[in-house]
């Protein structure tokens, strides 16, 4: 590398966004490809159908007759007449054609919805798990994501109970995806009335992610706007309409924004493609959405074999889907590690499949096309007592704490005042020093960070036979060794039980060293960054 290149500066906000770590399968699975291999394709979200021919007919006669300008930032009206009478004739939900604004993709309008609302370090409230591209555009825009772990109970869907649970100073923005990815699951219509009015009631904003709507199996879908003209909605042209590649989405917005997106628009992509606006005008024909749902059957087929098929195989799917094309599916039965069970079932059956770590936190590293089993036995168990308050896990927390403060205070009662001072600037300073040198060289292992259920916390956690190197640990068999080369033995061994109660919590945890550090959300992500968790 040149070396003026890398004396570049390279932006803070690049140390939490992550970069997709299911396209090192995609990667993998092109390359067996070029070698001749036959590979299914199921790690990348879209379908598998072409755009349909109507659409991609309209867009040669478009190419024909229209010039391709730039357009309104806003889009072109026609389609935003077009999306308008969707809404009513698929919702009965009356939209103004002003409240809509056509964007180059649905991603587009997310990152235009975060960017007329957030300031630098207000929040969003996210579940965990979620698409990890939501949180990494609210910290491209400043903002801080915060993800609330959601699980089977609440078919992996933010509810408002845990959204005010959550709640913040900073909290500006809720957002929930219906169906989401990577689970299925939908929010229920009450449901969401309800986030709706809890963020009405605090000043803050919902948005919704639909982009998935139309892919919907036995039941239909009902949009957020029917909870009001406050509510921002996004909706995309590439999945139920099958046009991934053509970039284009839409944004229904509270009316008082509207200016704020067109200007935000024009300045960041001036206007969306001419030429995928002509085509998706075809798409709402009558003819055309008959092809649409004939495919819709087909993919609600599919769910219907691959469910019970991979329980078949020894998967868990806790959750059917309702929606979109993903099965979030616990292979905890069968490995350790989804990431490399996805590496091993597209190098020998030639199946491509997303390992669930991109998804978030909460569920430690089993699912496919989902994470849901830590590297540690035990973990997920204790992670649950933790999220869920249990007593017996409280209890033994207590208990631990206060046999480590019970030598703590042993250790002052014997103390010589000169040995005393020896131990606690010897604890300072080979803290400090190793944990500088931990950050500072950005030892990864050194130190695994997760969000801690109660608000603002993490938990930060040793990696699996790294906790010896936790400085905690090592500042006190520093200390140790001081009181022995000090010649005071009992200090020595009282210090040396210290050590052992560290080490045997730390073996109980899972091998873990667990400390809950508050008044860390702002940095949560940052941190983690600096001090990676290990799926």
């Amino acid at each position: 590398m040149d070396d003026r290149a890398a004396r570049l500066h390279l932006a803070s906000r690049m140390d939490s966004i992550a970069a997709f770590e299911v396209m090192e399968i995609q990667t993998l699975a092109r390359e067996l490809e070029s070698a001749g291999r036959d590979v299914i394709h199921l790690e990348i979200g879209e379908p598998d159908f072409r755009t349909p021919e109507p659409i991609v007919a309209a867009a040669h006669r478009a190419l024909d007759a229209q010039p391709m300008n730039y357009t309104s930032a806003l889009g072109i009206p026609p389609l935003r007449e077009a999306i308008s009478r969707f809404y009513a004739d698929r919702y009965r939900v009356s939209v103004d054609p002003a409240r809509i604004v056509v964007t180059a993709g649905s991603s587009a309008a997310l990152l235009l919805a975060f960017g007329v609302l957030l300031d630098a370090g207000d929040e969003v409230l996210l579940a965990d798990p979620s698409y990890p591209c939501n949180r990494h555009f609210v910290h491209a825009l400043g903002g801080v994501p915060k993800l609330v772990p959601v699980g089977p109970a609440t078919r992996y869907q933010l509810t408002a109970d845990l959204a005010r649970a959550a709640w913040a100073p900073k909290t500006r923005a809720v957002m929930v995806a219906t169906p989401s990815n990577p689970t299925g699951t939908m929010v229920p219509p009450a449901e969401m009335a309800a986030l709706a009015g809890l963020c009405r009631e605090r000043g803050a904003a919902l948005i919704a992610d639909e982009i998935y709507h139309g892919l919907t199996y036995g039941l239909d879908a009902r949009t957020a706007c029917e909870t009001g003209e406050d509510v921002f909605v996004i909706n995309s042209f590439s999945k139920y309409f099958q046009m991934t590649g053509w970039r284009l989405g839409w944004l229904v917005a509270p009316a008082s924004h509207v200016r704020a997106l067109e200007k935000l628009a024009q300045n960041l992509y001036i206007s969306p493609a001419t030429l995928s606006q002509h085509a998706a005008l075809a798409a709402f024909e009558p003819g055309k959405i008959a092809i649409l749902e004939e495919r819709r059957r087909e993919l609600a087929a599919r769910r219907d074999f691959l469910v019970p098929a991979l329980a078949s195989l020894g998967f868990r799917v806790p959750v059917t889907p309702e929606g979109a094309f993903y099965v979030y599916a616990d292979c905890s039965g069968l490995t350790e590690d989804s990431f490399a069970f996805a590496r091993e079932a597209l190098v020998h059956a030639g199946v491509a499949i997303t390992p669930g770590r991109d998804f978030g936190f909460a569920a430690p590293k089993g699912m496919c096309e989902s994470p849901t089993r830590s590297p540690w036995p035990g973990w997920r168990k204790r992670w649950r007592a933790c999220a869920t308050s249990s007593p017996r896990a409280s209890a033994l927390s207590r208990l631990l704490v206060a046999l480590q403060f019970g030598l703590m205070a042993a250790m002052v009662l014997r103390a010589d005042p000169s040995r005393l001072g020896i131990a606690f600037a010897a604890l300072l300073v080979a803290g400090l020093a190793i944990g500088a040198w931990a950050i500072s060289a950005n030892r990864p292992g050194n130190f695994n960070i997760r969000p801690e259920p109660k608000e603002g916390g993490l938990l930060v956690t040793a990696g699996p036979y790294r906790w010896i190197r936790h400085p905690m640990y090592l500042a006190v068999l520093v200390t140790m060794a001081a009181f022995v080369a000090a010649g005071d033995a009992a200090q020595a061994v009282l210090w040396l039980l210290l050590a052992g109660v560290l080490a045997a919590k730390a073996v109980r945890e899972e091998r873990g060293l667990v400390l809950v550090h508050p008044g860390y959300a702002a940095y949560r992500e940052r941190t983690r960054a600096i001090l990676p968790f290990v799926y």
